[in-house]
């Protein structure tokens, strides 16, 4: 029996997230089956080709930034050639916020305490439009959050150990 032509793929397109902000990195991974093919994949963001990678061990992937947000509609397509032949992934969605901050300023009131005083801690995200919620860290652990209104929001706590904390505003 002799076979011959491009033997049959299929093409799979896996996201490193399903939602991102403007300017973060997302990795784009096509997986071929079966796993011997070999080319190139190019990825598409709706019918605009936003770049090209190579297929080793059967997978392609890139790392590729948005600069609108929105509704990004994915897909990705083996090139093919004499040994094996082109196919497509299905379109994947990812959504891309368009309020990426800027910078995250905290403030403590008041800036010294004694044991069992209670602190404000304000956290302002630039721009001022930025929604979502903060959380409040004492090195690693985390202690607090709050959910910004306006680009700002306060958490109130106290504090019942003597000694300096390292206080830090994580916005999400």
């Amino acid at each position: 029996m002799n076979v011959s032509g491009p033997l049959v793929t299929s093409t799979n397109l896996v996201l490193s997230t399903n939602r991102t902000a403007i300017g973060d990195s997302v990795t784009l991974t096509a997986r071929l089956d079966p796993a011997t093919a070999t080319g190139t994949v190019t990825f598409y963001n709706g019918s605009t080709a936003i770049g090209t990678a190579n297929v080793n061990a059967g997978v392609a992937s890139m790392n590729t930034t948005f600069a609108s947000s929105g509704q990004m509609m994915l897909q990705a397509s083996f090139a093919g050639n004499a040994s094996w032949e082109a196919s497509a992934s299905g379109k994947v969605s990812l959504f891309v916020s368009g309020l990426t901050p800027d910078t995250v300023v905290m403030q403590v009131a008041p800036s010294s305490l004694v044991i069992g005083d209670f602190a404000t801690l304000t956290a302002n995200v630039s721009p001022a439009a930025a929604t979502g919620s903060v959380v409040f860290y004492d090195g690693t652990s985390g202690f607090g959050n709050c959910t910004l209104i306006g680009g700002t929001c306060n958490f109130v706590s106290y504090f019942n150990a003597a000694g300096s904390e390292s206080l830090t505003a994580v916005y999400s």
